[in-house]
C-alpha cells in the first residue's frame, strides 16, 4: 500500500520544482522497503519487474526532445524556437524509427539555416540530465527485481546516453520505440518486455509521469503509478 500526499502549492516555480522531485523520489523508495503487490486483477499478486520510462522519469526534462532542443539553442547561440520548430518536424519520425537523425541531419541544418557539427547532437545526448535519485532506486531495485525500461525514443540517443553512463547493466530489458516501430498507444512494446523477460503482465509495475502512457499496460493487467498524481499504484 502507499500513501502519497498531495503537493502543496508553492509560488516560487524552483523551489516547486525541486519539491516534487524530491517527493517522487520519496515515494517511490517506498518500493524497495516493502513487498509490492497487484491489486489490478482483484487478486494479491507478487510483483517482478519495475519498468520505467525514462523522460520524465529518470531524467530532469519531460522529454528527449527538450533535452536536445534546449541544449542545441544554449550551444549554438540559436533561438529556442526557431530550433524546436525545425526539429519537431522530424520527432515523429524519429519516435518511429521510420528515419534516424543522422539521415535528417543535412535537412535539419539546412532548415534551421544553420550548419551544426553532428558531434554536438551526440554532446546533446551525453548532456542530458538525469534524475540522480531514481537512478540511485533503478540500483537499488536491480537488487530484489526485474527492471526494465521502456520509452518513446530515438534508439542512439538512448544507447549513447546509457554507454556514457554506464547504465546497460542495471536494465534487464530495454524497449524503444524507435527500435520497434511502436509506441506506448499500442501493446505491442509492453508484449515485447513480456517476452524477453518470461513473465505476466500482472507481475509488473510500470512507471511513467504521462497518464495517457498507462491506458495500454492497466489495460493488460500491470500495476501502473503515475510520478505527476498523489496517488501513485493504480
Amino acid at each position: 500500500y502507499f500513501n502519497g500526499k498531495s503537493r502543496t502549492n508553492i509560488q516560487c516555480r524552483m523551489a516547486k520544482k525541486k519539491k516534487i522531485i524530491y517527493n517522487r523520489y520519496k515515494k517511490c523508495f517506498g518500493l524497495v522497503e516493502g513487498m509490492i503487490t497487484n491489486f489490478v486483477l482483484g487478486e494479491m499478486i507478487m510483483i517482478k519487474a519495475i519498468l520505467f520510462d525514462f523522460d520524465g522519469v529518470l531524467t530532469i526534462d519531460k522529454t528527449g526532445s527538450t533535452s536536445i532542443t534546449n541544449y542545441l539553442s544554449n550551444i549554438c547561440g540559436i533561438p529556442l524556437e526557431d530550433v524546436k520548430a525545425c526539429y519537431y518536424k522530424y520527432n515523429k519520425q524519429l519516435l518511429l524509427g521510420e528515419t534516424t537523425h543522422l539521415e535528417i541531419w543535412q535537412d535539419f541544418c539546412k532548415s534551421l539555416g544553420h550548419n551544426i557539427d553532428y558531434d554536438i547532437l551526440i554532446d546533446s545526448f551525453r548532456a542530458t540530465r538525469l534524475d540522480e535519485k531514481m537512478i540511485t532506486l533503478v540500483k537499488e531495485l536491480k537488487e530484489k527485481y526485474f527492471v526494465g525500461m521502456i520509452t518513446e525514443n530515438k534508439s542512439d540517443r538512448i544507447s549513447t546516453i546509457l554507454e556514457y553512463r554506464g547504465l546497460e547493466e542495471y536494465f534487464d530489458v530495454i524497449a524503444i520505440s524507435a527500435n520497434l516501430h511502436s509506441g506506448k498507444d499500442s501493446d505491442s512494446i509492453f508484449k515485447y518486455v513480456l517476452d524477453v523477460l518470461d513473465i505476466s503482465a500482472s507481475e509488473c509495475l510500470f512507471i511513467d509521469n504521462t497518464e495517457k502512457n498507462l491506458i495500454i499496460p492497466r489495460k493488460m493487467g500491470m500495476a501502473t503509478m503515475n510520478l505527476q498524481l498523489p496517488l501513485l499504484l493504480i
